[in-house]
């Protein structure tokens, strides 16, 4: 706390464990048919899609173009302030030698990610939120990194940058 860090240690089995596992005591045979869609079962695959992004951090490089480029990744949040406004929570940042800094959004779906206004006005208040506490001077560029890419509309045009669930994989 002294210096406002949150480090987070992973095991994709054990949290898939207490999540769905310890406390299904009635081994439902139908467990998974019967929580399609439910608000647990998708928070649980869109934390689960940020981990496997954070294990492929050279694919999401690669797919940037900036695989050479030095860079330090991490996720950041600040809390609510009484001058600054709101907290904002970003998933990924790549912060480059370069003077960028990719702001990464990360979004499981299981089509197309559809970016409505909500999600614009959030990456707006992200983005402005991180300059105005970090001071930065860095260009600032929005990063989609979704499971099949971002569906074309009016606020599609806002990301410079998108990565798909495929690209993670890459050799």
């Amino acid at each position: 706390s002294k210096n406002n860090v949150i480090y987070q240690l992973t095991d994709n089995y054990t949290l898939f464990y207490y999540k769905f596992i310890r406390n299904n005591h009635d081994a439902d045979p139908h467990f998974w048919t019967n929580n399609i869609n439910t608000p647990t079962r998708n928070n649980w695959q869109g934390l689960a899609f940020e981990q496997v992004c954070f294990a492929h951090i050279k694919q999401i490089k690669q797919r940037l173009g900036i695989g050479g480029v030095m860079s330090k990744v991490c996720s950041w949040y600040v809390g609510s302030d009484d001058e600054l406004g709101p907290g904002a929570q970003i998933d990924m940042l790549i912060d480059r030698a370069d003077n960028v800094i990719n702001i990464c959004e990360m979004k499981f779906s299981d089509s197309k990610y559809l970016i409505s206004k909500d999600d614009s006005d959030s990456l707006k208040w992200k983005r402005s939120r991180f300059i105005a506490t970090t001071g930065t001077k860095k260009s600032i560029h929005l990063t989609m990194v979704t499971t099949d890419g971002v569906a074309a509309n009016k606020y599609a045009g806002e990301i410079q940058s998108q990565v798909t669930g495929d690209d993670l994989f890459m050799e």
